[in-house]
């Protein structure tokens, strides 16, 4: 009984030895629901209406992108979930849905760290959950 009780405790500790720690974390402003990594660049959107570039190797904050507070239900200011982001590669040229009014989306197409708006939430009314890019055209 002993040696069975030996052999199955070492069974769990060789099996939870596998599992790694990370060696850092970077940390963002709000709850990240999206995430790009292009060469040493990390970009994430987060809950809190922002866009996130960190580097990653440096751990820093290179440059943050920020959504216009959006009204709720109750007609109160919030910041909007940014839900998905892509972005073309080796171009300052992302694309992001974000939490629009009434429950419905924006689509923005950001250059150059501008924000436009191609899809309004109160005219448009979508439920876009993602967007991509699918070539640089």
């Amino acid at each position: 009984m002993k040696t069975i009780f030996t052999s199955l405790v070492l069974l769990i500790c060789s099996l939870t030895s596998f599992a790694q720690h990370p060696l850092y974390s970077i940390e963002a402003s709000g709850a990240v629901t999206s995430i790009i990594i292009e060469g040493e660049k990390l970009y994430a959107a987060n809950d809190a209406g922002s866009i996130e570039c960190f580097n990653w190797k440096s751990k820093k904050l290179v440059s943050s992108i920020e959504f216009e507070h959006i009204k709720d239900f109750m007609g109160d200011d919030m910041l909007p979930k940014v839900y998905s982001i892509d972005k073309i590669k080796d171009q300052d040229i992302l694309i992001a849905v974000s939490q629009g009014v009434h429950g419905f989306r924006d689509l923005h197409l950001i250059i150059d760290k501008k924000l436009q708006k191609i899809l309004d939430a109160e005219q448009d009314q979508m439920m876009i959950k993602k967007a991509y890019f699918l070539n640089e055209n």
